[in-house]
């Protein structure tokens, strides 16, 4: 059974509250004289139980249908490790509270939470850069569909002004053509060189249709089934 990220980060967020009850409580009950290597353990132990509930919410308030992930980790999963090794650190500087230096309690917490956060900056910055190109490939198969809906008025339009039925045939073939041709561009220079020529000569033959120009639409037509296997060919190359 494949767990949804939401309920995947709520079971998270739940251990890790159990976690950090019995940390809490542990201190208490065993609460004396802290040392300031015991109190700097007590606060990054409080800033990683707030980043272990606060991750998840930001990264589903950012995108919620696309996961931040670090080489194929996902960040909520991140926050539990740091979390964890926070909390294992803390319980140990403060055990050990009256003979570690400050300064090496303060620097190894530190080098912890850094280091979260790089992982959470990256992770983050990755999640924006594929929504965008899932946004950017979105856009891209509604634009192609469009040209196929563009097609079919061009049809009708040729069909209610009398077109022949070669042309009504032609213009049937390209509809299919565009159909099944691949709606994704590519960053190549050369294919999109080719899709800007086939843009341009659909708004040439929706300018013919327009005009009822049965003659410039047969040589449009066929200037476009060419641009198309242009395109398909060079796709293959890229892919």
């Amino acid at each position: 059974m494949k767990i949804r990220p939401r309920t995947g980060s709520a079971v998270i967020g739940v251990i890790g509250m159990l976690l950090f009850v019995v940390y809490a409580l542990a201190i208490f009950m065993f609460s004396g004289v802290y040392t300031s290597v015991g109190i700097c353990s007590i606060v990054f132990a409080v800033i990683a139980f707030l980043l272990l509930f606060l991750t998840p919410q930001f990264m589903f308030k950012k995108r919620p249908d696309i996961e931040a992930v670090f080489f194929g980790i996902p960040l909520a999963s991140f926050a539990a490790y740091y979390f964890l090794a926070e909390i294992f650190v803390s319980m140990v500087f403060l055990g050990f509270q009256s003979v570690i230096p400050f300064n090496i309690a303060l620097f190894l917490q530190v080098v912890l939470l850094v280091a979260f956060v790089i992982i959470a900056l990256v992770s983050v910055t990755a999640q924006q850069a594929s929504a965008q190109q899932s946004e950017d490939r979105r856009s891209q198969a509604v634009a192609w569909s469009l040209q196929s809906v563009d097609i079919r008025s061009i049809i009708d339009s040729n069909r209610m002004h009398g077109a022949d039925a070669a042309l009504l045939e032609a213009l049937d073939h390209l509809s299919e053509t565009i159909t099944y041709s691949d709606a994704f561009s590519h960053d190549n220079p050369a294919i999109k060189e080719v899709e800007g020529r086939i843009t341009a000569r659909m708004r040439d033959l929706q300018s013919a249709a327009a005009n009822n120009d049965f003659l410039t639409e047969r040589r449009l037509v066929q200037e476009l089934e060419n641009l198309y296997a242009e395109r398909s060919r060079k796709l293959l190359l890229v892919k």
